[in-house]
């Protein structure tokens, strides 16, 4: 049985922590590359929005499961703690060449957190989603919601970092 008064908390112990570290750059600093080949801050910041955007969309076509609804929770978490393996965004997630407003990627992001919310309180999190995703293929809803949570943590400590060179 899902939790979903822990789930919730849980997620905004990440939507708070991702905010804190993005408040610590400022307009100058934002938008700032740290090497060519390198995300800003506010490429991370749209990145981590496109991609909750889209998992909130796929979270809204489910089919049933026939496993376990949190089997794969581990090995995400175990591969996106894994800072030396290096991931390939899909083009629909990847930020655009603009510049970018921090406090709109912000409330963007607390925005799909609470419509988030609203789906661990009303959906069935045990079902898969349609989407699959590109490498770990079928996921439940619980564990889209785990995959965001890890996801924004690996990009938190991106952020910690970048946050670093500029102080």
């Amino acid at each position: 049985m899902i939790n979903r008064e822990l789930l919730i908390s849980e997620l905004e112990e990440s939507t708070n922590r991702l905010v804190e570290q993005l408040l610590h750059f400022t307009d100058n600093n934002f938008n700032m590359r740290p090497a060519e080949d390198q995300w800003s801050a506010g490429e991370i910041a749209e990145h981590i929005v496109l991609l909750e955007s889209n998992v909130n969309k796929a979270l809204a076509q489910t089919t049933d499961s026939d496993r376990p609804a949190d089997q794969k929770i581990e090995a995400m978490k175990k591969g996106m703690n894994n800072l030396e393996r290096k991931y390939i965004a899909p083009e629909y997630i990847r930020p655009k060449p603009h510049p970018k407003k921090r406090d709109a990627l912000i409330e963007g992001f607390k925005e799909q957190r609470l419509i988030l919310q609203t789906i661990i309180r009303t959906k069935d999190l045990e079902q898969k989603t349609i989407f699959k995703h590109p490498v770990i293929g079928e996921m439940t809803g619980l564990e889209w919601v785990y995959f965001n949570m890890f996801h924004t943590k690996r990009h938190g400590t991106q952020l910690e970092r970048l946050s670093a060179m500029f102080t």
